[in-house]
């Protein structure tokens, strides 16, 4: 599913849920300091604008750290709550939906979720929910010290689960191995735009 159409899906999951008003307003607020990124979000928020009268699709924007400090206290106040916003997987987006500020979209992303990556798609489930939908996705990958790994009686292919990868470090520390000089960890990560309940 290409882009332009995950970010329509998304407003029309929150106008369908919405109440009907004389005009529905969607605050969608997105982490993004690049202008070009930003005028392709307007765009797409000004084309489902055009063709939805009675719907009104806003792009508010802060930067990574900002919407890291601001998120927690603007979902505590419906005068400042976005009806979407942009998340990452994990203990926070547990958490939000713990709070109860997460909707449960598993009926709506049904169709086309099978045309996403089943990580990325897993990336935004809570106890088996989907609550937000992919539209990035990176890979994190790890380099490692073969001869390193041998002396702590690590396997790698034996690495599956984070778990796994808690008790590999846990032998490779009580081997004494604290630093290596081999290349370092390249990190990722999987983002998300998530609704409102």
């Amino acid at each position: 599913m290409k882009f332009r159409q995950l970010a329509i899906l998304a407003a029309a999951l929150t106008a369908l849920s919405a109440p009907a008003y004389a005009e529905t307003h969607i605050t969608v607020l997105h982490v993004s300091e690049n202008p070009a990124q930003k005028a392709v979000w307007n765009k797409i928020a000004d084309d489902y604008n055009a063709a939805h009268p009675g719907v009104k699709v806003e792009f508010k924007y802060l930067e990574n750290e900002a919407i890291k400090a601001k998120l927690p206290t603007m979902l505590q106040s419906a005068d400042s709550r976005p009806e979407l916003f942009y998340s990452w997987g994990g203990g926070v987006m547990q958490a939000q939906d713990k709070a109860g500020f997460l909707k449960d979209i598993t009926a709506d992303v049904a169709p086309w979720e099978g045309a996403l990556s089943q990580t990325a798609n897993d990336a935004f489930k809570v106890d088996g929910k989907v609550v937000g939908v992919p539209f990035e996705d990176g890979e994190v990958a790890f380099f490692y010290n073969k001869k390193l790994f041998e002396k702590a009686g690590v396997k790698a292919e034996d690495i599956k689960t984070w778990d796994d990868f808690l008790g590999a470090v846990k032998k490779i520390k009580a081997a004494g191995i604290t630093r290596s000089s081999s290349a370092p960890a390249r990190s990722g990560r999987c983002t998300s735009i998530m609704p409102i309940s």
